[in-house]
């Protein structure tokens, strides 16, 4: 949960107006079949969420954001 500023401001960056309320992220960090992957290089850079469904053995992502400034670099794969 340190990440939460870091992954937020990201959020805004990546999303604008269409990127998810901080308590939404926050529930969703918590959960846990939900799992958060941060990609960080002194800040936080990229990000993916990902719930598990261990019965019906599937895996949905979430979100997926890399910040506009290191885009085309690959991250998001």
């Amino acid at each position: 949960m340190d990440d939460l500023p870091a992954l937020m401001a990201l959020e805004e960056g990546a999303f604008g107006p269409r990127g998810w309320l901080e308590e939404f992220v926050r529930q969703l960090m918590e959960d846990p079949n939900v799992i958060t992957l941060v990609v960080e290089d002194r800040t936080v850079i990229a990000y993916t969420m990902f719930s598990i469904s261990p019965a019906l053995e599937t895996a949905e992502v979430l979100s997926l954001a890399v910040s506009p400034a290191r885009r085309r670099q690959g991250l998001g794969r």
